[in-house]
């Protein structure tokens, strides 16, 4: 069929009519596998046949390479919690999010489906990423009959294309028997590598490549080999880092890798290491995360999220990096880990040790504050809040940190004081100015201690001061220069619901429609997200959709259980209550 180019098109017109067919039973997939030549000729027919474009998954057919297309769709959020079901997980899909997301991050894919079953079966929760990856490729690399030439032919691959350095594929001609072996098929067939032809120079001449099917194995393989069976060490690291400098992306993702598989062995003292060598390699000292290279950065991410589930990451690493000034940028201050505060990360607020003390202190005691509040721990927050009045504030020109001392007293006369706070609104007009005064805000930054602040009064339902701190923002500071941050559009969204609640309902519809879906970094997803759904919810009350905020409340109710936000659980309980009672009524 492939050879005779009339029988190959009427196949693939064939085929077309077939899926076309079968376009409107949602109880059915096809799942078509084919080598990205081939995808050209359906990207031919579907732009002859709109309707065919509305039948495939995640496929642009408009893309210049169909090599980048991918016609089997990784699975969706509810494929995962069906097969978690079918394979009686004992946990949810909401707490693999939380606790285990590197684990989603393989199961995606179709064809770790039945490692996950059989990894599962096994060792039951004791799983990770790690895990599954190296079940993985001990089933499809590392299997007989063909081991030792599918072995061969991957480290041929990785020596043909420089260790991924400038590129991730390599000439079929150039393999060992030239593609052609046994094991190259089984490779194939197993779904780890696939062919794909480009033109060359000339027109009529064109090139076989081979590369692997998802840079997840491409990027795991790659560290295996630079590992050659062996756990990492900060000489090693530093050889790897200084090999990529010329490709970032790819040096974070390997990095990214190896921070997983130091984690999986419990080598904390390697990390440990690796950022003391980092901390010692940067010049003067270090102010912001911006300083710190983004491959690190990149490694702490994996690093915090092990800490909600790894008891010795948090007894015997956070501790140590805690009084390093790069650890303190990571892993707490501006990147603390908002989400796991009551799980993991508040545990180790204690370790913390500033070389600027009114700053840690501050920083401490208000996180302390704010786990107490979250929890609804009133003797927690007024201890806290009482040794905030110590502090000598005046000494800390951190806009962020300087604005937890007004946040701290919105919220505990909101919640446990019972006094009104419109008196602190000049007080923080005035701080506003000083900040500004003394540059270390302006014209052209981002307004991080009017942001941060109008978040507090957001929490506490203080309208009329959400709209006077959100004009004097617009007033003082150029927003146009920062539409993308997410802090500031959650701004415009606390600034929406405040409007709808002080009866000015059209303005409030204008700006909550203009705001597109707001991406919060990871150390705060989940906090952020549900402050968001909160108030999307009065919105879609307003527009009688009472379903889809019950369907909302019933996420948040879940998350806030599995975070320990007993604050946030409580409100939605009351918000489906009021909802109820308002539903009987009617």
């Amino acid at each position: 069929i492939f050879i005779e180019k009339t029988q190959y098109h009427k196949f693939a017109e064939n085929l077309m009519r077939l899926i076309l067919t079968y376009a409107d039973n949602n109880w059915t997939k096809i799942l078509l596998t084919c080598r990205p030549e081939n995808l050209d000729v359906f990207a031919n027919l579907s732009g002859k046949n709109p309707m065919f474009r509305s039948c495939w998954f995640n496929v642009d057919f408009s893309a210049e390479d169909m090599s980048e297309a991918i016609n089997v769709p990784v699975f969706s959020e509810e494929e995962i919690r069906n097969v978690l079901n079918k394979l009686n997980f004992n946990h949810s899909l909401e707490f693999l999010k939380i606790y285990h997301d590197d684990i989603l991050e393989v199961l995606q894919y179709p064809n770790f489906l039945s490692i996950l079953a059989d990894v599962y079966q096994q060792k039951g929760d004791d799983i990770s990423k790690i895990v599954l990856l190296n079940s993985y490729i001990e089933k499809r690399v590392h299997s007989l009959p063909f081991r030792d030439e599918k072995k061969f032919l991957i480290d041929q691959f990785f020596e043909l294309c420089d260790w991924g350095k400038e590129t991730t594929s390599v000439k079929k001609e150039l393999l060992p028997d030239k593609g052609h072996g046994a094991g190259f098929k089984e490779l194939i067939s197993h779904g780890l590598i696939y062919e794909y032809m480009q033109p060359n120079e000339e027109i009529f001449n064109h090139f076989v490549y081979v590369r692997f099917c998802q840079n997840l194995i491409f990027e795991f393989l790659l560290a295996g080999q630079w590992l050659r069976d062996k756990i990492p060490d900060t000489e090693l690291i530093g050889k790897m880092r200084k090999f990529y400098s010329g490709n970032d992306s790819l040096r974070c993702r390997l990095m990214q890798m190896v921070g997983e598989i130091l984690l999986h062995y419990k080598d904390y003292q390697t990390i440990a290491r690796l950022h003391l060598i980092s901390e010692e390699s940067i010049d003067g000292s270090i102010t912001s995360i911006s300083q710190i290279p983004r491959d690190l950065v990149t490694m702490s991410g994996v690093i915090k999220k092990s800490m909600r589930y790894d008891e010795d990451s948090r007894q015997l690493l956070i501790p140590f990096l805690a009084k390093t000034t790069i650890g303190q940028k990571l892993y707490f201050e501006e990147a603390f880990d908002i989400d796991g505060i009551m799980i993991a990360s508040g545990e180790v607020l204690s370790a913390y040790s500033n070389r600027k003390p009114p700053q840690s202190d501050a920083f401490t005691h208000y996180m302390r504050f704010f786990q107490g509040f979250l929890s609804l721990n009133k003797e927690q927050c007024n201890n806290e809040y009482e040794k905030m009045l110590e502090i000598d504030w005046k000494s800390i020109h951190s806009p962020i940190i300087s604005s937890y001392c007004y946040n701290v007293q919105i919220i505990y006369a909101s919640f446990f004081n019972g006094d009104h706070t419109r008196h602190l609104l000049k007080k923080i007009f005035l701080h506003a100015d000083l900040l500004r005064k003394e540059k270390l805000q302006s014209f052209d930054d981002l307004p991080e201690f009017e942001l941060s602040i109008i978040s507090a009064l957001n929490l506490c339902n203080k309208y009329e001061e959400i709209i006077k701190l959100s004009d004097y923002i617009e007033d003082n500071y150029d927003c146009s220069l920062f539409e993308g941050s997410p802090f500031y559009q959650y701004h415009r969204l606390c600034l929406s619901r405040a409007l709808l609640h002080k009866t000015n309902e059209e303005k409030a519809m204008e700006v909550f429609d203009s705001i597109v879906d707001i991406q919060f970094p990871d150390h705060m997803k989940y906090y952020m997200n549900i402050n968001v759904n909160l108030i999307r919810i009065d919105f879609l009350l307003t527009r009688n959709k009472q379903n889809e905020a019950i369907e909302m409340i019933n996420n948040i109710k879940q998350l806030s259980s599995l975070l320990k936000f007993n604050y946030f659980f409580d409100k939605a309980v009351k918000l489906e209550n009021q909802i109820n009672s308002t539903t009987l009524t009617n």
